[in-house]
């Protein structure tokens, strides 16, 4: 197809996504107008970082996904150099190894949706933090697009579980009447962090390889984990809920 044709099949892809969007009834979104009490921007605004001061489990949440995206974000750049180093091989590998990971990111939120054991929140973050540290960090060792493959395919595995948790106790933890305030106050502070670390990534690529990179982000997944499974008192607020019907979801 070529770059420029498959740019343009992104961009009519985000389209698609956009009128879908504009075809959802506004009633979806606003409910019964004129129930909500006037407010001024500057009193939402402040309200939305209030209550994620107040709210340390959902404030914890949010700084350690900001981490953990920091140090995803080096991988981004640093696949491509070691694509084209490493593998000796061209965009269609680079596409196939991302697909690998898609693969494993689908099948980790499919299991990871229905699979809902009664862990604590705090064990089971630091090991999909950690798990995909190892993961990720081995693919500045191996050698061949076969293996990078596997290792990308079980990084995404382990990944997905994450962005299930993140969205769950997002409700939980915020009440329906500041969720627009607070997940606007959150997605603003998160805004950056994927591409913060992709800069810094491209200044690590540059100063010590795309191999080094991606160990260093990594043992710092994994170092992240660590400290976040050695913390308990980081998960002292955690309230009680469950998931459904079934079982609580990683409650502790």
């Amino acid at each position: 197809m070529g770059s420029v044709a498959t740019l343009g099949l992104a961009a009519v892809a985000y389209g698609v996504y956009f009128l879908c969007l504009a075809l959802i009834p506004r009633q979806r979104f606003y409910g019964h107008p004129g129930t909500t009490p006037k407010s001024s921007w500057l009193r939402d605004l402040s309200s939305g970082w209030r209550f994620l001061g107040q709210t340390p489990l959902l404030l914890m949440l949010v700084v350690m996904t900001m981490l953990f995206s920091l140090t995803y974000g080096p991988l981004e750049p640093a696949l491509p150099v070691l694509v084209r180093t490493v593998f000796h091989a061209g965009p269609r590998v680079l596409g196939e190894l991302w697909s690998s990971f898609a693969v494993g990111t689908v099948a980790g939120t499919v299991l990871g949706g229905r699979i809902r054991p009664e862990w604590p929140l705090r064990r089971v973050i630091s090991a999909i933090i950690i798990l995909w540290g190892v993961f990720s960090g081995l693919l500045g060792v191996v050698h061949t697009p076969m293996m990078a493959a596997v290792v990308l395919a079980l990084g995404g595995f382990s990944y997905a579980p994450y962005n299930i948790l993140y969205a769950v106790w997002r409700q939980r933890l915020v009440p329906d009447g500041l969720r627009g305030r607070v997940f606007g106050t959150i997605n603003g502070l998160t805004g950056a962090r994927l591409p913060l670390g992709q800069a810094l990534g491209g200044f690590l690529i540059a100063a010590i390889g795309a191999e080094f990179t991606v160990v260093v982000g990594g043992a710092l997944c994994v170092v992240l984990g660590v400290a976040a499974y050695l913390r308990p008192v980081w998960w002292s607020e955690q309230p009680p809920g469950s998931y459904g019907a079934r079982r609580p979801l990683y409650e502790g």
